[in-house]
């Protein structure tokens, strides 16, 4: 029991040093903002920006806390997209996926605003790439921007996906399988949270359980 609760505590010491880090480049608001609007894409970002440090931390050997920060903030554009369609349960009308596929370009704006990093904002506008049906449609990965934590990002994003299924994406029939199909970056990185599924997803809702109120009440250094 102590080893399980040593280790959930240190997943959560992770995950308050990436808000820390998110409160120095001034985006905690805006998190604070997403979980008022929409928790699950709140905690959704929360999952993401953990299993980002997991598979940078083992993959990239470095940079752990700052591809959580970008996973952390890959979808703050959702602020801007109404929670009847976050929330929306089956498959959605083309103008309600239209809306969504604009919350990378949103995400961007917001980041580049307050001056976040290129490695930390780009992911947020190009974290749905590395997809067979990619999307925002006007931008490409180019050889000059952090296409290691895009790759991360956007595993990290996939990851949650079949842990945690989302309401819009209909059934979730073979959802592993679909999502490993459809997606183009490195597999091996979905791989790896698969391989550790239970462990992620136990550790995934412990640190959405704990960061319900943390967020609100705790002001962090």
């Amino acid at each position: 029991m102590n080893e399980i609760l040593g280790v959930f505590m240190s997943e959560h010491k992770i995950i308050i040093d990436i808000l820390n880090l998110a409160e120095d480049c001034k985006a905690l608001d805006y998190l604070r903002i997403l979980k008022q609007h929409n928790e699950a894409s709140f905690n959704h970002s929360l999952r993401v920006a953990l299993f980002s440090y997991h598979i940078a931390d083992n993959f990239l050997k470095g940079d752990a806390l700052d591809a959580g920060l970008s996973g952390l903030l890959h979808d703050i554009g959702k602020i801007y997209i109404s929670p009847a369609i976050l929330d929306k349960e089956g498959p959605l009308l083309n103008y309600e996926s239209f809306l969504i596929h604009s919350h990378p370009v949103q995400g961007e704006v917001v980041l580049r605003e307050l001056g976040v990093n290129d490695k930390i904002r780009i992911p947020a506008l190009k974290h749905h790439r590395l997809s067979k049906k990619p999307y925002p449609s006007n931008t490409k990965i180019l050889e000059t921007d952090p296409v290691d934590f895009i790759n991360v990002v956007s595993a990290a994003d996939r990851g949650d996906v079949i842990l945690f299924p989302r309401k819009y994406n209909g059934d979730n029939i073979n959802i592993e399988g679909r999502v490993l199909d459809e997606f183009m970056g490195n597999k091996e990185f979905i791989r790896y949270i698969l391989i550790n599924k239970e462990k992620y997803t136990k550790e995934g809702l412990a640190i959405t359980n704990f960061c319900k109120d943390y967020i609100q009440t705790k002001r962090l250094s």
